[in-house]
């Protein structure tokens, strides 16, 4: 019994790096998808949840498709995580996994 239990072991260990990669290549087809959507969008005012600040902007996340992207730190606004705020989709590219937005 315990010979089948190490074998399954040995074999989950050899599909956890296959696996992993899966879910990567998921998940980055999800993205593409979603940024080939979002090219017809661009001038669109969307909610976002602010994670976190960087040194150079914020990381934030577009609420109504679950998408993570940059925000540039604007002059004279502070924003911090938590905070809801409207940005506008300036630019996209799925092709490049490109996704600009705007404060307001």
């Amino acid at each position: 019994m315990s010979m089948l239990i190490i074998e399954i072991d040995q074999l989950l260990q050899m599909l956890q790096l296959p696996m992993s990669n899966v879910g990567k290549l998921q998940a980055g087809r999800h993205r593409y998808w979603l940024l080939k959507y979002l090219e017809q969008h661009i001038g669109r005012k969307e909610e976002a949840i602010v994670l976190t600040k960087r040194r150079n902007n914020y990381q934030i996340l577009l609420s109504a498709y679950m998408t993570e992207c940059d925000l540039p730190v604007s002059s004279g606004v502070t924003l911090k995580p938590e905070d809801l705020i409207q940005v506008t989709i300036q630019n996209i590219s799925a092709r490049k996994d490109l996704l600009q937005v705007a404060l307001g």
